[in-house]
């Protein structure tokens, strides 16, 4: 979905609709897992979503346009915040390895890709197509997900009474090394607000860190 999200309504839209996504595990802390936010973490989150804004407060310029594209993005916005949230009931409540456990859900998401994306390219008469490229890339970018969602569910287990300080602190981590390699290797240019977004997600972490060692 993520892909034709990108594919419909441009990268910048979806990346917004992925990190904004971040309102529902953070409901979801309050509401299901009963987390006692202090005053301090909800203006760390204040800060960290004023930084999400200023960040990606990018020219969008893919002009692209489709009939139901704003659906494309509620898919985005809804389906990574429940896989948020879905993570942090697997690091409290698994009985198996974290190892196993990612081994059958990277297994189950192949299936579920393949079977996804097939259909699309029959309903557009387009063949699956694999090179050494993508086979390498692919590899690869499966590798670190893996590796990133290991330890995603490790933090979650350390932090389980405050999850907020995972849901938050990867995102805004995210997005702040995100565009650091983006100005650094990529060489793309950042804005005043830009520039001023990456100081206030530091800011945004280090109050998070500051609420969770002073607790």
């Amino acid at each position: 979905m993520q892909y034709l999200s990108i594919k419909n309504t441009g990268i910048i839209k979806t990346d917004i609709a992925q990190r904004m996504s971040l309102f529902i595990p953070i409901l979801a802390s309050i509401f299901i897992f009963k987390e006692d936010i202090s005053n301090l973490k909800y203006i760390a989150l204040l800060i960290g979503f004023l930084s999400i804004g200023f960040i990606l407060k990018k020219e969008d310029n893919s002009n692209i346009k489709t009939k139901y594209s704003f659906l494309y993005l509620v898919f985005v916005f809804f389906g990574f915040g429940i896989i948020d949230i879905c993570f942090k009931q697997v690091a409290l409540y698994s009985t198996t390895p974290y190892t196993t456990t990612l081994f059958f859900i990277f297994c189950m998401a192949l299936i579920l890709s393949v079977i996804f994306y097939g259909s699309y390219l029959k309903i557009i008469n387009q063949s699956f197509i694999i090179t050494k490229k993508t086979v390498l890339f692919g590899s690869l970018i499966g590798v670190l997900n893996f590796m990133n969602i290991y330890f995603y569910l490790n933090a979650h287990k350390a932090f389980s009474s405050n999850p907020t300080v995972v849901f938050a602190g990867m995102n805004y981590g995210v997005i702040l090394l995100g565009t650091l390699i983006g100005y650094f290797y990529f060489k793309e240019k950042l804005s005043k607000l830009n520039i001023l977004g990456l100081l206030l997600s530091v800011i945004s972490i280090g109050l998070l860190i500051y609420s969770q060692l002073s607790s």
